[in-house]
């Protein structure tokens, strides 16, 4: 879980700063795998081949709003819909908080790294920060193309070995997407 404060100036004018909380479970990974055709390995290898803007920003605001919720009081659960059923991400897409997350993270792909590995697992966040993901200059284009090559080699030997590496190519994929 990834707690990010982020200072906005509210529709009354007022400056604010707010914690807000971001999580994608296991549990998501797995539906979002599952959910989608060829799984999360073929969606972002054909992100990366044709170079989508729109499916790569949809994918980039999904992301965001995917993982927004409300830690509860005991610490026990990370909620995503209010007590009626409804999606508290779509409360919170009308925000200018959201807005001020959104332009921080789609003009700094490294900030927007460092939330993706925020948001997934511990396992998964380790996994990437034993692999120097968390160090990595994504602003850095000769970085992005290396990325992209060794992510595009590794999606290919998965599907060879028929291995579920989603976790790792769906990081690596989104610090490329924009």
């Amino acid at each position: 879980m990834l707690k990010k404060t982020i200072t906005y100036t509210n529709f009354d004018g007022e400056e604010k700063t707010k914690d807000f909380y971001f999580n994608i479970s296991k549990a998501e990974i797995g539906n979002m795998q599952m959910s989608t055709e060829g799984g999360l390995e073929k969606l972002f290898r054909d992100l990366i081949d044709t170079h989508d803007e729109k499916k790569q920003a949809k994918l980039f605001n999904d992301l965001i709003l995917s993982s927004y919720g409300e830690v509860s009081k005991d610490g026990d659960f990370f909620m995503k819909t209010d007590a009626e059923g409804h999606r508290l991400a779509d409360k919170f897409a009308q925000s200018a908080a959201y807005s001020e997350l959104f332009i921080e993270l789609a003009t700094d792909t490294n900030k927007f790294i460092k939330f993706v590995i925020g948001i997934l697992p511990k396992d998964f966040q380790k996994a990437l920060i034993d692999s120097g993901w968390d160090k990595k200059d994504f602003n850095d284009p000769n970085v992005v193309n290396a990325v992209v090559v060794e992510a595009k080699k590794e999606a290919a030997e998965a599907a060879e070995a028929n291995k579920n590496q989603a976790y790792r190519y769906f990081a690596r994929c989104l610090c490329w997407r924009l």
